[in-house]
């Protein structure tokens, strides 16, 4: 006998994303505008707090942007929407996008960095990406 994740994460999700949109944008006209952007957010996680967690930056810098270009209320609300919705709501899809979002030109380097950190034991330190690349030059990791 399972459960819906949802079910028991309902408030957490809400709570964080109303945490982070009102600290995001605490001119927000309309607060019902909060609560509808929030619910949205909550039906596409479907109680996955990761989905949340990559999520929320991405629409934080939507937001940012739409004010920066000095974006009224409403049409901020629209494009908050029309953003989400573009998100995929599946954590591989998703994976996919952020990895899609990584220049050509850098992909096998961030690869190298994440295998690298993936298979470490130990903490990785700010100091050690410059020697984890190294390993981009090696056709396998089992040369390391």
């Amino acid at each position: 006998m399972g459960f819906d994740i949802h079910d028991r994460t309902e408030d957490d999700v809400r709570q964080v994303c109303a945490y982070i949109l009102q600290a995001q944008a605490p001119n927000a006209q309309d607060a019902r505008e909060i609560i509808r952007l929030i619910e949205k957010i909550f039906q596409r996680a479907r109680g996955v707090f990761l989905w949340v967690k990559l999520v929320m930056p991405d629409l934080c810098r939507h937001v940012a942007d739409c004010i920066d270009r000095g974006m009224g209320s409403l049409e901020l609300q629209k494009q908050l929407l029309n953003s989400m919705e573009a998100l995929p709501t599946n954590l591989i899809d998703y994976y996919v996008a952020i990895i899609d979002r990584i220049s050509p030109a850098l992909r096998w380097e961030t690869y190298c960095l994440l295998e690298c950190i993936c298979r470490s034991n130990e903490s990785t330190h700010l100091d050690e990406p410059s020697s984890m690349l190294a390993c981009r030059s090696f056709n396998s990791f089992k040369r390391l």
